[in-house]
């Protein structure tokens, strides 16, 4: 229920989802859908199912083709079958360049970065990987495996693994928002899974280098960790959002698995990695004398890891597959039991959305699930965007700044962008910014044009950014709830953020 401004006295539609910095939760972004919402026309909703299934599909394969690179590096400063190694080596940075080139370009069936911010999340991975991959050939040309070099080729190897992450993130948020229907969050999930091998594989090795140990050993705990969350999610589906971490994407709920299948080759693929996990805590605890055979052994069991993985994989890219199955139902549920897994017969996930209470038009209420599907993949594109980030840190700092309480902030604020403000009601977005020498004021300057816009691109009623006391920092309309406090007097609950 909307009680102020031109909208006073209507049902108000919200979507809101946090904005985290590194992994932290330090505000909320929300957007109020109006009632006469309608789809919005984007060049995302021309690229096929199959062109967002390649996409996802070669990111996810760059990410996995780029750990691989650092690992064979490694193995060869380790003497581990060095000719072989510097083979795979030379091979994967070949792969692993093409495949980044495809993705910039756009190649055949997977088309050039959608959006932006897919664009420059991509062009940013390539500039780290072109400096990984100048620093790993430097090295291993100079015989140079100083701890400065090794700590800066980790650096590097990270900084790629974080953008790549990031692009496959995007996409499937974007293909999420293109086509609420299609699976693109399973894609992710499942794809993810053999550059997660090879990332735990990779940190372990530079743990035994003796760089940054404590943290190459949370690393690979976590990287574990995620494996582990994404088999079982696969498995059971996710349902009411993630709250575990490691979870890709946690705010996106899919089903679980019921094709027989994927679920023989899903219980073939936890056994083996059980093992690759064993073998791995074996490198980690090895001396010099045992170290090289531990990881030859890491490496096969990986291998058999990945094989394992095929069939599954090509299951959740194209939802269909073939094979005999050799498991009895009292096998797969003592197994899944035995695994702390859900059962992997699942409910069908509720889809229905319904205003309670509403006046809006049958018409609206017959298209309003498509529309909702659109728009929730509007607001996580909006919040994972690195810039909202930088935009909320600055509204927050010129809001704590602006007066010593947030009762003044109010008064303030509201006197100088509502009171003051010579556009008339229903049009106080057309002001950029107040006069006054206060930090607010600046950012407001630099941000609410871009935010505006979105507005206006999205078909939003308004664009809220709140602190996690629940002030509201920021809006684009300045409505009577601007710089208001939305937890006090329940006034969340009433609005729905």
């Amino acid at each position: 229920w909307k009680p102020y401004g031109p909208s006073a006295g209507a049902l108000a539609s919200f979507l809101s989802t946090g904005i985290r910095k590194n992994g932290e939760l330090v505000g909320v972004f929300a957007t109020q859908l109006p009632p006469d919402a309608k789809p919005i026309c984007s060049v995302l909703n021309t690229i096929s199912a199959q062109s967002w299934s390649d996409a996802i599909a070669e990111v996810d394969h760059q990410r996995m083709l780029v750990q691989k690179t650092a690992r064979m590096y490694l193995q060869v400063i380790k003497g581990v079958d060095v000719q072989a190694s510097r083979t795979a080596f030379v091979l994967a940075v070949g792969d692993a360049t093409a495949s980044l080139r495809k993705t910039l370009k756009g190649h055949d069936s997977i088309p050039a970065p959608p959006t932006q911010t897919i664009g420059n999340v991509l062009l940013q991975g390539w500039k780290q990987w072109e400096h990984l991959e100048a620093e790993m050939r430097l090295s291993l040309d100079s015989n140079d495996y100083s701890f400065e070099t090794l700590t800066k080729i980790m650096t590097f190897n990270q900084a790629v693994d974080t953008y790549l992450n990031s692009a496959i993130e995007q996409y499937v948020i974007s293909a999420t928002a293109a086509q609420p229907d299609l699976p693109s969050v399973i894609w992710g999930v499942s794809q993810r899974q053999t550059s997660l091998l090879e990332r735990m594989f990779v940190e372990v090795l530079f743990l035994r280098m003796g760089i940054a140990v404590e943290t190459n050993k949370a690393g690979f705990e976590q990287s574990v960790a995620a494996f582990e969350l994404s088999h079982s999610e696969l498995l059971g589906g996710r349902r009411n959002s993630s709250q575990a971490v490691g979870s890709f994407l946690p705010d996106l709920d899919f089903p679980g698995t019921s094709n027989a299948c994927a679920l023989d080759a899903m219980l073939d693929v936890i056994g083996k990695f059980s093992m690759m996990k064993t073998s791995l805590q074996e490198v980690m605890a090895s001396n010099a004398t045992s170290e090289q055979a531990a990881i030859r052994r890491a490496d096969q069991v990986s291998a058999t890891v990945v094989n394992a993985m095929k069939p599954a994989l090509s299951f959740y890219e194209t939802g269909s597959g073939s094979c005999t199955p050799t498991r009895s139902t009292a096998m797969w549920e003592a197994a899944i039991d035995g695994l702390s897994r859900l059962p992997y017969l699942v409910s069908k996930v509720e889809t229905e959305f319904a205003l309670v209470e509403s006046s809006l038009s049958e018409g609206w209420m017959k298209k309003a699930a498509i529309d909702l599907g659109h728009h929730k993949g509007y607001i996580r594109t909006e919040a994972s965007d690195f810039q909202l980030v930088d935009a909320f840190l600055a509204f927050k700092s010129g809001w704590d700044s602006f007066r010593p309480t947030d009762a003044q902030r109010l008064l303030s604020l509201q006197v100088a962008y509502i009171t003051l403000n010579k556009h008339p009601a229903g049009s106080k977005d057309q002001l950029d910014y107040a006069p006054g020498s206060e930090e607010y004021h600046a950012v407001h300057k630099k941000y609410h044009p871009i935010y505006r816009d979105i507005l206006y691109a999205r078909n939003y009623y308004d664009i809220f950014m709140l602190d996690l006391n629940g002030n509201l920092i920021y809006s684009v309309y300045k409505e009577l709830d601007y710089a208001t406090n939305f937890a006090a007097n329940g006034t969340i609950d009433e609005h729905g953020v």
